[in-house]
């Protein structure tokens, strides 16, 4: 799904930095956002908590378990109703979210609708459907996942033992939604107890606090950063 910092290209290759199944209890990811991660991490473990802040997103995600699919066809009459309209049952409210992250542009939350543009080999694109068939494969993989909304700190129950990877907004650079501003020195004193309580962390940025390392890092073009696209450092980072 089009998602404003989706790691569809390089989840498996943060996945494959994590230890083996066996050695793992439970496995919790509280910033899932457009799945690609849950993706990776449900082919590697034997069953995986994920969650959100945002209720619709996992309205869509719990929905798209449960057999619903999203429309084939998005217009911009409907993108612009479901920006302004809040819905009133699961299913609407798994509309809303795939409209607002799957049909926007650059995947943040109704930014703006994306209206195609073309492909390297001059093919019309349809953001859209391109969003409809992601989801619509990834969730065939989440069979073993369990999607809940809320505060990563209210719904991450880790013990020794169990694995935590977080990946959430990146400092300094635009929001993936509306929903709030992001408190960082609560969340990483979080992930710091987790982590002195013998929980493995691991936790997607551009920077860290210090005692984090980064144990794999890949350079790429974003287009998060306020002042425009630029080549940024993403990296893995524990402790």
């Amino acid at each position: 799904m089009r998602y404003l910092g989706g790691k569809s290209r390089i989840a498996k290759n943060i996945v494959a930095q994590m230890p083996s199944s066996y050695a793992v209890r439970n496995v919790y990811e509280p910033f899932c956002g457009g799945g690609a991660v849950t993706v990776a991490l449900a082919q590697k473990y034997r069953a995986v908590q994920a969650s959100d802040i945002h209720e619709d997103l996992i309205c869509m995600w719990r929905s798209l378990q449960d057999g619903w699919t999203p429309p084939t066809e998005v217009s911009e009459e409907l993108y612009q109703h479901w920006r302004y309209t809040e819905p009133t049952t699961q299913e609407e409210a798994a509309l809303k979210a795939f409209l607002g992250y799957g049909g926007s542009f650059g995947g943040r939350y109704f930014e703006g609708f994306a209206r195609g543009g073309f492909t390297a080999d001059g093919t019309h694109r349809n953001h859209q459907q391109e969003s409809r068939r992601r989801v619509l494969s990834d969730v065939q993989q989440m069979y073993n996942v369990t999607f809940r909304s809320g505060d990563y700190e209210a719904l991450v129950r880790a013990k020794p033992g169990d694995l935590v990877y977080c990946d959430p907004p990146y400092k300094d650079t635009k929001s993936y939604s509306r929903i709030e501003r992001f408190d960082y020195e609560r969340f990483w004193g979080w992930a710091d107890h987790l982590a002195e309580t013998g929980v493995s962390v691991y936790v997607s940025e551009l920077q860290a606090p210090d005692g984090w390392e980064p144990i794999w890092s890949k350079s790429q073009n974003r287009s998060v950063k306020r002042q425009g696209d630029v080549t940024t450092t993403e990296s893995l980072f524990t402790k």
